[in-house]
């Protein structure tokens, strides 16, 4: 059952928001926000699915119905196929970009893809120049880009731009580009707290979460908040000095955490992200 909530009520909320991607499959869209406004959370990223599942008009008038806003707009790009899925790719780029446009936002979160078999310098080349072009596209329906770069062990499926230092030049060749920094990628970047700290590129989105790694599963997995071993509160902070108007959005995968549960997720969620200026979990009702 859906829940109403008033919308005029904005003392309730935390500065910060939750990805549609922590949505359970067999939630409706309705449900999972009127949960996450429950939280206290200020608004949604929205992916594909959920902007796929409802007509632009009825998915506005939801968020609106729950007070929520709109963090980011997940992910076009992919900039590396061939033949016919490149031209389906091409495709949804556009569609994306009528959605941002559509809602008024003005960035649209881009992931560049990656390729197995193409050298890494002629793929950083070729989705460079791809994504110039998109943003000239974009530019013209009033919406700016924001590039995610992705950890290195997607360098070949996701994304061939891994690193802070990577993005430099594009920056400067790409005018209104930010930057999504997801701390689940760049935890482990030298440049992290420079770039969070306002000295080095401009911060579209922080995407947070914990990520948590151990002997027995040395790969680095995204978790809920305190259940890792990120200094996740430490990069928060930095960005909120820095960047106070950039969004800070939670993270976390449905199908990464099996057997969890939505409502324990966002309630422990809410208490880790208050506990970062000594709040009290207030926002929660009863």
């Amino acid at each position: 059952m859906t829940v109403m909530i008033n919308t005029d009520d904005t003392t309730r909320q935390m500065p910060f928001y939750v990805n549609h991607y922590l949505c359970p499959p067999t939630m409706a869209a309705p449900d999972f926000f009127a949960r996450a406004s429950e939280s206290g959370f200020r608004g949604v990223g929205l992916t594909q699915s959920v902007l796929q599942s409802q007509p632009h008009d009825e998915l506005k008038e939801t968020l609106q119905r729950f007070g929520l806003g709109i963090s980011s707009l997940n992910s076009c790009g992919f900039f590396l196929q061939k033949g016919e899925p490149a031209i389906a790719q091409d495709e949804l780029n556009m569609w994306f970009l009528r959605q941002a446009a559509a809602f008024g936002l003005p960035t649209l979160n881009v992931i560049v893809g990656g390729s197995s078999t193409m050298p890494l310098k002629q793929a950083r080349e070729k989705v460079t120049l791809q994504l110039q072009h998109l943003a000239h596209t974009a530019a013209d329906m009033g919406v700016n880009l924001m590039l995610e770069p992705l950890h290195h062990l997607n360098v070949r499926s996701k994304s061939c731009l891994n690193s802070l230092s990577q993005l430099a030049p594009i920056f400067d060749q790409i005018p209104g580009l930010t930057l999504n920094a997801d701390l689940f990628h760049l935890w482990w970047d030298p440049d992290l707290e420079r770039l969070l700290s306002g000295n080095f590129l401009p911060v579209g989105l922080l995407q947070i979460c914990d990520v948590a790694m151990t002997p027995a599963q040395p790969l680095p997995r995204r978790v809920p908040l305190d259940e890792g071993h990120i200094p996740w509160r430490q990069y928060v902070r930095t960005l909120q000095q820095s960047f106070p108007d950039t969004p800070i959005e939670l993270e976390l995968f449905a199908d990464q955490l099996p057997g969890r549960d939505l409502n324990e997720l966002l309630t422990k969620s809410t208490s880790a992200l208050l506990s970062i200026n000594g709040e009290t979990n207030d926002y929660c009702p009863n």
